[in-house]
């Protein structure tokens, strides 16, 4: 790994970098000062030039490298610091969007700046989450367009190259939709079938596709095999989160491992997974209706 791709992954925490601009200014007043000081009339034999140039070209950056070296993020650190990132904000601020927003359609002028169109429904999203863990479960709340509310509960799980996800079922409402009950026999493999039926489109479209590209390396043409979309599961998996048992879907897929630093991967991946849940949740809604007593 060479240099550039090691300082790629370093991260630099909030508290540093606020550290670092408080630091600075206080260090660019005081050199404005000793140049003024430099400039005004002074009876005292203090050279407040040198000093001020001395302070501008030693004393600053260094003052500033030791504040980076102190407090940077590096190796285990860094990624986890970037997980909880993504997991807590990056994200959910994506997955806000899987509802189907109305048209709102306004004339296009070739002088003036497109005004986007007023938001008018949003996903309310809750989620679970403990520092340092790869995982997180949330709980995507949002109307349908024909005006019932819509639960759609995850987990997304982050190991460095590899994405799990497990889409949570209620097994219970399930087997009302079904006419059946938990209890009947072979109900598991039923409900597996009934789901795997109900989200074959979106299925189809999202399972691994493998291409072939063409990779320039060090002068000798290569060609690369790309994989993108999920592999699903076979069969369920139980899950119980606080008090409540679900059933989950599981799929996995490969990221690049620098995608939580590289902003393009990062919105990539997060914009592909909100396009394959908005299109799981409307292709079987009722599967994640809330009934209200």
């Amino acid at each position: 790994m060479d240099i550039l791709t090691q300082i790629q992954f370093l991260t630099v925490p909030r508290w540093l970098r606020n550290l670092v601009v408080v630091v600075t200014t206080a260090l660019v007043f005081l050199c404005f000062y000793m140049f003024y000081a430099a400039l005004s009339p002074s009876d005292t034999d203090v050279n407040w030039m040198e000093a001020g140039a001395y302070m501008t070209g030693i004393v600053f950056p260094i003052t500033l490298a030791i504040i980076f070296i102190a407090g940077v993020q590096t190796g285990v650190g860094s990624i986890q610091h970037k997980t909880d990132r993504f997991l807590t904000y990056t994200l959910p601020s994506i997955l806000k969007n899987i509802p189907e927003q109305s048209a709102h359609f306004e004339e296009f002028k070739i002088s003036e700046d497109f005004e986007s169109a007023p938001i008018s429904n949003e996903a309310d999203i809750k989620i679970s989450h403990t520092k340092t863990h790869c995982y997180a479960d949330y709980h995507i709340l949002f109307k349908h367009p024909d005006g019932y509310d819509l639960d759609l509960p995850i987990r997304t799980e982050i190991n460095v190259k590899r994405v799990n996800l497990c889409i949570y079922i209620d097994p219970a409402h399930v087997a009302k939709l079904m006419g059946g009950h938990l209890s009947d026999k072979g109900f598991e493999e039923k409900m597996t079938d009934f789901l795997y039926d109900s989200f074959k489109s979106t299925i189809f479209g999202a399972q691994v596709k493998t291409s072939v590209r063409e990779k320039n390396k060090e002068a000798n043409d290569a060609k690369q095999k790309i994989e993108e979309g999920y592999q699903f599961n076979d069969t369920l998996f139980k899950r119980q989160i606080g008090d409540k048992n679900y059933m989950a879907i599981v799929a996995h897929t490969r990221i690049s491992e620098d995608m939580l630093w590289h902003s393009a991967e990062t919105l990539y991946f997060s914009q592909d997974l909100m396009f394959m849940l908005r299109a799981i949740a409307y292709e079987a809604p009722e599967i994640f209706r809330v009934n209200k007593a």
